[in-house]
């Protein structure tokens, strides 16, 4: 994840603790029971995105001590171009719901002014251990199948 949080780092204005590429442009259209109750939830009138609009395909969220940052990046060979930071969070002002399986990680990010946007991140995506899965912990996130008992 440090290489992740150098490629964030001078875009933002304080120390990044984690970082991560995300997507949503697949979130809403899979098998995921947290996806499905987000689509009921905007069905009765939760907003998805808000100020600017929705997040970009590709999402790269960073971590500082008071905000989650969210960027449009562009995947390169080696390493990540960041285009422009997109949305900004006060982190005490966020709560973060997850899903996991076996391969992907699935997570909705809602903000108290009523934003929801849903993500996701391959839990296999680096060799050594599960960084999706130590970044959604730094957040705070909510096992989702833990809400339902």
């Amino acid at each position: 994840m440090a290489r992740l949080v150098r490629t964030v780092q001078p875009y933002c204005a304080e120390n990044i603790v984690a970082a991560m590429p995300c997507s949503r442009g697949h979130a809403d259209s899979t098998g995921s029971s947290l996806f499905a109750a987000r689509k009921k939830e905007q069905a009765s009138g939760l907003r998805s995105g808000g100020g600017l609009g929705a997040l970009p395909e590709d999402v790269f969220l960073a971590l500082g001590s008071r905000w989650i940052y969210a960027f449009d990046y562009t995947p390169k060979l080696v390493g990540f171009e960041i285009k422009e930071r997109v949305a900004c969070w006060p982190k005490d002002e966020v709560s973060v719901l997850a899903e996991y399986t076996s391969t992907m990680v699935y997570f909705v990010i809602r903000t108290r002014s009523g934003e929801s946007h849903a993500l996701e991140v391959s839990a296999m995506s680096a060799p050594a251990g599960r960084p999706a899965v130590e970044f959604l912990h730094l957040l705070g996130a909510v096992d989702y199948r833990a809400t339902l008992e």
